[in-house]
Parts: structure tokens; C-alpha cells; sequence
């Protein structure tokens, strides 16, 4: 995975994301909107950490049984590394 090999580069892009999510926030007309906006993230948030679970549900966990998922990836990453 060769994103992987380069977080200090993936970090800085997330961090740029935040930045530039954060100066539409404020820049927005309405102080109203802005709280719906933020919640409208923190849904989409919420549902995209469920569909995570849903997918590692259906197409991992019949493969991996009850290994810990996260632990699994984390021995692939750092044999890879």
C-alpha cells in the first residue's frame, strides 16, 4: 500500500482538508447555517465510522473470524514497512 509508506504526507493533506473545511465554516453568511453545516459533518462522520463496521462485518469477519481487525492491519502495515 503505498499510502501508507508516506503518513507525514497523508497527515498534512488531512490537516489541509480540516483547514479549508474550517474557513467555510466560519466564512458562512449565517451563524444558523453554520451549526447545521457542522452537524451535517458530524452525521456523516457518525455514518461513515457505520459503514466501516458494516463492511469489516460482512466481507472480513467471516475470513478473519474474531481476530481483532484493526490489530490484523496494523501487523500488515508493519511488516511492510
Amino acid at each position: 500500500l503505498p499510502g501508507l509508506r508516506s503518513s507525514a504526507v497523508m497527515a498534512g493533506l488531512q490537516q489541509e482538508a480540516q483547514r479549508a473545511l474550517h474557513m467555510l465554516i466560519l466564512s458562512h453568511p449565517n451563524p444558523r447555517d453554520r451549526g447545521t453545516f457542522m452537524d451535517m459533518l458530524f452525521v456523516a462522520s457518525a455514518l461513515q465510522m457505520e459503514a466501516q463496521s458494516l463492511v469489516t462485518e460482512l466481507f472480513f469477519r467471516p475470513i478473519t473470524g474474531q481476530t481483532d481487525f484493526h490489530k490484523l492491519l496494523n501487523e500488515m502495515i508493519v511488516k511492510n514497512c
